[in-house]
C-alpha cells in the first residue's frame, strides 16, 4: 500500500498540475486572471484527496477483483462501495473550498449543504470514474500477481515433475540391473553344478574364478549406468571364461573392435545378454563350429554393436528360446530406452547363410 500511495501522489501532481494550468491560462484567457496560488487551490486539492484514497480503493479492488466468475457480486460491492466513497470524497472537497474560497469571480456558495449538493450533482459521474479506474487498476495487478505465483508454482512444479522422472528412470534402470545380476548367477551356479557332477574340477574353477570377475563388475558398477566399451569387453571375457568352460572347443568367439570405439560410453552389461542369446539358442545344436563374432564401430557419430552367429536362425532361436533368454532380450531394450530414448536400437535379424544378427545403435552423448 505504501507503493501504490507514492505512486497516486505522483500521479495526482501530475494530474493536479496540469488541471492547474488549466484553470490560471483558461480564466485568464477568458479576462479573469487568478494568481497561481488560487490556481493552485482550485486544481491540486481534489487531486491528492484521491491520492489520499486511493490505497483504500485500490486494497478493497484487490480484495473483491472483477472476476469473470463472480463479476456480479463484485460489480454489487463496488457500486455500493464506489458510491459511499465518491460521496465521502466530494464531501471532504466542498468543506475544504468552503473554508479556502478561490474563485474572486464568484459568489460563495451561501450554505456549506448547498454546495455539496451542487457538487454531487456536477461531479459525482466523474468521480466514480476516477473509482472504477482505480479498481480496474487494482485488478490488473491482482492478475498479474496471481500469473506470476501460478509461473513459480509451475516452474516449480515442472522441476519437480523433472527430479521425479529422473528418479524414476533411475528406478527403472536399477530395477533392470538387478534383473541382471541373478541371471548371471544362476547360469554360472548351473554350469559350476554341471562340471562338479561331470568331475571336470579344473573347469568348475575356471568358471568360478570367472563369477568371481562378473560379480566385481557388478558391485564397482553399481553407481554407474554406462561404462567405456574396453572396461565392457573384459566384463564379458570373464562371462566367455564361463561359457568356454561349458563348450570348449565347441565354440570360437571373435572380437573386432575399432580403435576409435574402445572409449565410447556403452550401458553396463550391454554385451552379455546378446552372446548368452546367442550361444545357449543360436548355438544349441552346435556339435562343432560355433562360431560367435563381436564387433564395433563408430558411424555418423552412433556406436554400433554387432553381436553374429552361424547357429540356427532366428526363427527357430526364438521358438526355443526360454523366458531367462527373453529377459535378458527385453532388459536390454529398456535399457537402451531408458538411456537413449528413441535413439537406442535393438535388432534381431536372420543371416540368409545361417544364424543371427543382434545390432546395437548407440547415440553419441
Amino acid at each position: 500500500m505504501w507503493r501504490v500511495w507514492r505512486l497516486a501522489v505522483a500521479v495526482a501532481t501530475v494530474l493536479g498540475l496540469s488541471s492547474v494550468a488549466f484553470v490560471y491560462f483558461g480564466m485568464k484567457a477568458a479576462g479573469k486572471p487568478l494568481t497561481f496560488t488560487t490556481a493552485i487551490l482550485a486544481g491540486m486539492p481534489d487531486w491528492y484527496f484521491w491520492a489520499a484514497l486511493t490505497p483504500l480503493v485500490f486494497w478493497l479492488g484487490v480484495r473483491v477483483p472483477l472476476e469473470r466468475t463472480r463479476w456480479v457480486r463484485a460489480s454489487l460491492v463496488h457500486l455500493v462501495a464506489g458510491g459511499a466513497i465518491v460521496l465521502f470524497e466530494l464531501a471532504v472537497f466542498t468543506v475544504f473550498n468552503h473554508w479556502f474560497y478561490y474563485n474572486p469571480w464568484a459568489p460563495a456558495p451561501a450554505a456549506i449543504d448547498e454546495a455539496y449538493v451542487k457538487n454531487v450533482l456536477r461531479s459525482f459521474y466523474y468521480a466514480f470514474i476516477i473509482y472504477w479506474l482505480i479498481v480496474a487498476a487494482a485488478t490488473a495487478y491482482r492478475y498479474q500477481l496471481d500469473l506470476a505465483t501460478r509461473e513459480r508454482e509451475a516452474s516449480r512444479l515442472s522441476v519437480r515433475n523433472a527430479e521425479l522422472e529422473s528418479e524414476l528412470a533411475r528406478a527403472q534402470l536399477d530395477m533392470l540391473r538387478a534383473q541382471l545380476h541373478p541371471h548371471f548367477l544362476f547360469n554360472a551356479l548351473n554350469t559350476i553344478a554341471g562340471l562338479v557332477r561331470e568331475r571336470r574340477n579344473e573347469a568348475a574353477t575356471d568358471v568360478i574364478a570367472g563369477l568371481g570377475g562378473l560379480l566385481r563388475h557388478a558391485l564397482a558398477s553399481l553407481d554407474r549406468d554406462e561404462i567405456p566399451l574396453r572396461e565392457e569387453l573384459d566384463v564379458l571375457q570373464s562371462y566367455l571364461c564361463v561359457e568356454r568352460a561349458r563348450f570348449r572347443e565347441r565354440l570360437s568367439v571373435h572380437v573386432d573392435v575399432d580403435a576409435d570405439a574402445m572409449h565410447r560410453a556403452v550401458p553396463s552389461l550391454i554385451l552379455q545378454p546378446l552372446v548368452e542369446n546367442a550361444i545357449r539358442h543360436g548355438l544349441r545344436n552346435a556339435t562343432e563350429g560355433g562360431q560367435i563374432w563381436i564387433s564395433a564401430r563408430t558411424e555418423r557419430g552412433s556406436l554400433e554393436l554387432v553381436v553374429r552367429d552361424n547357429g540356427c536362425g532366428l526363427d527357430a532361436a526364438r521358438d526355443s528360446a526360454t523366458e531367462s533368454a527373453r529377459l535378458g532380450l527385453r532388459n536390454t531394450r529398456a535399457r537402451l530406452e531408458r538411456l537413449y530414448g528413441s535413439s537406442g536400437v535393438l535388432e534381431l535379424t536372420s543371416v540368409a547363410e545361417g544364424g543371427a544378427v543382434a545390432r546395437v545403435r548407440i547415440p553419441q552423448r
